[in-house]
């Protein structure tokens, strides 16, 4: 259970955990299956020391008085510390400790330290309004809930407001969408990637269809002269990623004599 496998300096539940990282894109899809392994590699260890405990303490009864198995009594000394320690030996057996040059009373042993090391990889989930991404090199933590972003025909709203939601996270940036389209294969749309309930099952906004946000900082402002009045005409472009996976460009807005009027309504989702 201890031993660190090659090549990935694991132990067994790190190791475990490593498979689920490679086999679920998103994390809390390997949660059943991580608690379900750490749980069944525990109850069979536990099962092993209460057999263990039990068969030592009937060799130490047997063997304790007879003066000829002072050797044995050594070696079940040194069976007993390597599982236990030597902080849980039975009561009569503390006389074999002035004879043990290294036992100080110290609660080490295979038990302790298997325990200590399910204790510090023991399963934490993140908190239900997160989910993680974890594809190696593009992991990303993403706020559970989506949201549209759209403009009004007088007004409209400010790039910040674009750019974050109302707790300050960020939209998801361009090479993350669209790296997560790829690591899929071409072969799910960005809604089934994040909305999907077998993927990252994000909750979905009203009008989940295309185009997604992928940034807005800056907007693109194309100038263009109107005739015959020759006044400058401002046309704002948003940089998205599509459904499919490709990058393009909202059209938001348009500026010209003063009058605004807006038409870009699009999905924005969160990183954390």
């Amino acid at each position: 259970i201890m031993q660190c496998y090659t090549g990935t300096n694991k132990n067994l539940f790190g190791a475990f955990d490593e498979l689920m990282v490679l086999s679920y894109k998103w994390e809390h899809h390997g949660y059943e299956m991580r608690a379900n392994f750490q749980s069944s590699v525990l109850s069979n260890f536990m099962a092993l020391i209460n057999y263990s405990t039990f068969c030592l303490n009937e060799h130490y009864l047997a063997i304790k008085d007879d003066p000829e198995k002072k050797t044995e009594l050594a070696e079940w000394l040194g069976f007993w510390k390597g599982l236990f320690g030597t902080a849980t030996l039975p009561q009569s057996a503390l006389a074999l400790l002035a004879e043990d040059d290294d036992a100080d009373g110290a609660a080490t042993g295979v038990s302790n330290e298997v325990a200590a090391m399910a204790t510090a990889q023991k399963l934490v989930k993140r908190a239900d309004n997160i989910r993680y991404y974890q594809v190696p090199g593009h992991q990303v933590q993403i706020a559970a809930n989506a949201a549209n972003v759209h403009t009004t025909k007088d007004g409209g709203m400010t790039q910040k407001q674009l750019m974050k939601d109302s707790a300050g996270h960020c939209v998801l940036t361009q090479d993350q969408l669209v790296n997560m389209y790829l690591d899929y294969g071409k072969k799910k749309t960005l809604t089934d990637i994040l909305f999907g309930e077998g993927e990252g099952n994000l909750a979905a906004p009203r009008n989940t269809g295309v185009p997604f946000v992928a940034y807005q900082l800056p907007l693109i402002d194309e100038r263009q002269m109107m005739h015959p009045s020759h006044l400058y005409r401002h046309k704002y472009y948003a940089p998205i990623v599509n459904n499919d996976g490709t990058t393009g460009r909202a059209y938001v807005a348009v500026r010209g004599n003063g009058r605004r009027i807006f038409n870009f309504t699009g999905i924005a989702v969160y990183r954390v």
